[in-house]
């Protein structure tokens, strides 16, 4: 029996660690973008990919994550999750497959992708209705833009 509760704290232990952690906070102003190296100056735009060795790379536009992660596929398959900045809710982050995008030229972001990541419908629907034209788009989409 002393066998197995050995094995169970064990296994705990090996998956906890491996665990993966949530988004690092953003230091704007200071952190750079690991794709163009521009300073990550933006409160409502960022992103991070964080990977199976806990490594964080930070992003200031989501145009330039799905670059970087085109330009090294290698990341792609270390991936654990990736962060995007919710456009309405300054500090807060929203996992990219859970987030609500919208597209629209008449927003202004770092690296001109003029899509916003909101962590609810009804969020990215308020900015939608003080825009003239845009469009929502669903995560496969944005990857697929640039």
């Amino acid at each position: 029996m002393t066998g197995k509760i050995a094995l169970v704290v064990l296994a705990s232990t090996f998956i906890s660690s491996c665990s993966a952690q949530g988004p690092s906070p953003i230091q704007f102003g200071k952190d750079e973008c690991t794709h163009c190296k521009m300073t990550l100056t933006d409160q409502k735009f960022g992103a991070e990919i964080i990977t199976t060795t806990n490594k964080v790379y930070k992003y200031d536009d989501v145009n330039c994550l799905v670059n970087y992660l085109k330009a090294y596929p290698e990341i792609e398959k270390k991936v654990i999750s990736i962060y995007l900045v919710d456009y309405s809710k300054t500090g807060n982050f929203v996992l990219a497959n859970e987030a609500f995008f919208l597209y629209s030229d008449e927003i202004r972001s770092p690296m001109g992708s003029a899509i916003a990541a909101f962590s609810t419908s009804n969020d990215r629907d308020e900015i939608k209705k003080k825009l003239t034209l845009s469009e929502s788009l669903a995560w496969e989409k944005v990857k697929t833009r640039y």
